[in-house]
């Protein structure tokens, strides 16, 4: 990475004084970034894969939409991935990757249309032009409405410290972007002289993809696309009623997983189960909704341990078979929601008998009273013995504890966290990257605690009911409340109940900035502030502006101020800081405690995170703003 020296001189600069227009300089920015990733993409993956016999018709349907679709011509380039996934994608500047496998499929789907030469007449190469079309209409109208740069101006809030928010809006705009460039696309299609039901064709394929796949409970609300069925009802078809009842379905199993809208979901299921009686996927799915319902209803210090309640996502196979110790009785919360959870799940066990998933969550219910011991241990321990998975052992432990054998309780949360924790540290020294993913991990439990408060990912829970059993124990209650979980509900009854203090959150004293200018500004407020850079240097997914009047660089990615570099002494930062000042200094603006990240301390800011190197003396030998760490 360059270094450059800047100065930061509250002065009027000239170069700040051309209009500018922010619309067309981020375009050009995401163009230029576009460019950068397009070419290195083709270095850097295998692109062997010619597009053969689809060449013709790829570029036939190119040539017909673009001519149709009444914007302005551009030069069109686009490659063929050696990839097995069904993929396509269109990048800022309009360039265009397929991926191999995605003609694969649609061969496959063509070659059963040709086994009917009655009803489809036509040659091969006519599906294909009108099968690639459907998935290019799409990918184009992303670029004609310039969905790249919309996201970049109406999101500009990928760094801030409220990544909860950003996240749910980004996923928001997402979904909404899609929508429209499926509703774009089909007009495309008409435009172009083809049937537009090749975007139902597509989307088909695409839904027969996904019901292949395990997909998560909760994408409803985390998916950047929306689901199939939630695409596909928006468009006639002879399955379109299907579709709108499947995407309320998802949505349905999505906040039963969420822990939100629990009595509507559970209203949901039971006009479900009228349409389709006896099904053993939706009974199992509505006591698991009154399950939930019920643990709202009782107080944590009651419920002991945190059993995992588990639920799958959602899938068409569910209805389509051919594709598919505790003082005496007291219950704790709402009595009657309990002994319903119980006769729904009776309901559904009678005919899923061998479910591992609904075993190990029945068990826990049962638990809860006395006259079921016996039978929740039996469960639980088959369903652990057919499952071995994490929620099958954390729940084993939770029926030991809550039938009186606290003892073995203890010993088997006390020797699955053990293993686990030894394999995350070796884990963690081989593939560094995971550190990453159990940061975001943290993040996706504290935007579920939204909904509901008393959530705690599977992964954490086991860490969570040793340290709940293990109270005494300030090393291990500490080690569970600094390194997995603080915020949740059973983090506060685990802090409350052991003693322990809970974490003090960072409290940043400053924003860090300079010029007026901070971590996660848009590139509207860059270039308002300081004007044109004297010069740019275009990356892959982001760019260095240089400033050489005032010797400054800001990283700027998908038109957001990513990090700001200084080196030199005249450089300031919050018009005090710079290169020499003594370590004191910098305390005083953003406080003494840092975290230690090699030779770096970093310390926290409200707009992200101030990374500075010390020489011998104590004095600033480097600094950056850069995002939160």
């Amino acid at each position: 990475m360059k270094k450059t020296i800047f100065s930061i001189l509250l002065v009027s600069l000239s170069l700040w004084g051309d209009e500018i227009n922010y619309n067309r300089e981020l375009e050009d920015h995401l163009i230029r970034i576009s460019q950068k990733v397009f070419a290195k993409y083709q270095e850097n993956v295998d692109t062997s894969e010619t597009s053969g016999e689809w060449k013709i018709p790829i570029e036939n349907a190119l040539v017909k939409l673009t001519a149709g679709s009444g914007y302005p011509d551009f030069p069109i380039k686009y490659t063929i991935v050696k990839d097995e996934d069904f993929q396509a994608g269109t990048l800022p500047g309009g360039q265009i990757v397929i991926y191999s496998g995605t003609l694969g499929i649609l061969d496959g789907y063509i070659d059963k249309l040709l086994q009917n030469p009655e009803k489809n007449p036509h040659p091969k190469d006519y599906y294909r032009e009108r099968y690639i079309a459907g998935i290019l209409s799409h990918e184009l109208t992303h670029f004609y409405q310039k969905h790249s740069l919309n996201n970049v101006k109406k999101i500009p809030l990928s760094l801030t410290p409220d990544k909860t928010i950003q996240s749910f809006e980004t996923i928001k705009f997402s979904q909404e972007a899609e929508k429209d460039a499926d509703f774009g696309g089909y007009r495309l299609l008409m435009r172009a002289g083809y049937d537009p039901k090749y975007v139902v064709v597509i989307l088909e394929i695409i839904n027969d993809i996904v019901q292949a796949a395990d997909g998560h409970p909760a994408g409803p609300y985390f998916n950047s696309h929306p689901s199939p069925h939630a695409r596909l009802q928006h468009f006639q078809s002879e399955r379109q009623e299907f579709h709108r009842w499947a995407a309320k379905m998802e949505n349905t199993f999505a906040d039963i997983y969420m822990g939100t809208k629990l009595d509507e979901a559970h209203r949901e299921l039971t006009q479900a189960i009228r349409q389709y009686p006896n099904n053993a996927e939706l009974l199992k799915a509505k006591a698991i909704c009154k399950h939930k319902m019920w643990l709202k209803s009782a107080k944590l210090k009651d419920l002991k341990l945190r059993s995992i309640v588990d639920i799958s996502a959602f899938a068409d196979k569910m209805v389509y078979s051919d594709t598919s110790s505790m003082a005496g009785e007291r219950i704790p919360g709402n009595s009657a929601l309990y002994y319903q959870a119980i006769d729904e799940y009776e309901e559904a066990y009678k005919l899923a008998q061998n479910d591992v998933q609904l075993m190990s969550n029945y068990a826990t219910l049962l638990a809860y009273t006395g006259s079921n011991h016996e039978k929740a241990v039996s469960l639980a321990e088959s369903a652990n013995s057919e499952g071995g998975n994490l929620i099958t052992k954390n729940n084993l432990g939770v029926v030991y504890y809550l039938t009186g054998d606290e003892e073995k309780a203890k010993a088997h949360f006390s020797d699955i966290s053990g293993t686990m924790s030894t394999v995350i540290l070796f884990t963690l020294i081989l593939k560094p990257e995971l550190a990453e993913q159990m940061s975001q991990l943290k993040l996706q439990a504290q935007r579920i605690q939204n909904y509901d408060k008393s959530f705690v990912p599977e992964f954490y829970t086991i860490f969570l009911n040793n340290a709940i059993l293990n109270k005494d124990d300030r090393g291990i209650v500490e080690n569970y409340l600094n390194d997995y979980d603080s915020t949740s509900s059973w983090a506060v009854y685990l802090g409350r109940t052991s003693g322990v203090a809970m974490p003090a959150p960072e409290n940043p004293i400053n924003h860090a900035s300079v010029n007026g200018i901070k971590v996660g500004d848009t590139m509207e407020s860059l270039l308002n502030q300081w004007g044109k850079p004297s010069r740019v240097e275009t990356g892959v997914n982001l760019e260095a502006w240089f400033y050489d009047k005032i010797s400054a660089t800001v990283f700027v990615g998908n038109g957001v101020v990513l990090q700001m570099l200084i080196s030199a002494d005249s450089a300031k930062v919050n018009n005090i800081l710079g290169i020499s000042s003594n370590k004191s200094a910098v305390e005083k603006q953003f406080g003494s405690r840092s975290k230690k990240r090699g030779e770096y301390f970093v310390y926290p800011a409200k707009s992200g995170s101030v990374v500075v190197k010390y020489d011998n003396a104590n004095k600033v030998k480097e600094i950056a703003l850069v995002p939160k760490l």
